[in-house]
């Protein structure tokens, strides 16, 4: 990012963007230490800094994490990854050789991520590197396994680490605070685009 930055010349301020208004032609960019004006604004946020975490007994314990950082210093662990996004997929496809990874999919197949990403682990799950639950939801947590609720019930499965994968809490009041408006109320509703 920073050889990017220095090669293309981009002014690059680093600081909290307080708020983000229309006026005129333009726009006004309020931050923490000053004001911009813009011909256009490119909402770029992300939004990995608020993920979304798991609401169950033992939630708390210190062996769950919400990101992965580095899959190598992981190894010769019970991984369960809960999510089977495209995050969750890559997660468990980094940790499947050096650990034994199960995979958490709430669906019944697995739809979400990219097709690329769904052969990877599709090919890992018919060699054995990776097991996976599919229709299937955490319910507690404990320091050594982890309880999903099954469509056959309940199923324990060994968890020395947990990576959860579940997405991201968009900062909602911040873009309705900017402009941006939404199709419904419900948290999962995407922005009006024109």
């Amino acid at each position: 990012w920073n050889a990017g930055i220095k090669e293309w010349n981009i002014n690059c301020v680093r600081s909290e963007v307080k708020s983000v208004a229309k006026e005129g032609e333009g726009f006004v960019v309020r931050t923490a230490n000053d004001v911009y004006q813009a011909r256009a604004v490119v909402l770029a946020i992300g939004i990995q800094g608020s993920p979304r975490l798991l609401n169950i007994p033992g939630a708390d314990l210190p062996h769950i994490h919400y990101t992965l950082s580095d899959p190598d210093k992981i190894q010769g662990q019970q991984v369960v990854v809960v999510g089977a996004g495209d995050a969750g997929i890559e997660n468990a496809l980094a940790l499947c050789e050096k650990n034994s990874v199960v995979l958490v999919n709430r669906s019944p197949e697995l739809a979400r991520a990219k097709a690329a990403n769904i052969k990877l682990v599709e090919d890992a799950i018919k060699r054995g590197k990776i097991h996976v639950h599919h229709s299937s939801t955490p319910k507690s947590i404990s320091q050594d396994s982890l309880t999903l609720d099954t469509p056959n019930g309940a199923v324990v499965v060994s968890c020395t680490h947990l990576i959860a994968r579940l997405g991201a809490i968009m900062p909602r009041k911040f873009l309705e605070s900017c402009g941006v408006k939404f199709t419904s109320e419900s948290p999962e509703a995407p922005p009006i685009v024109n």
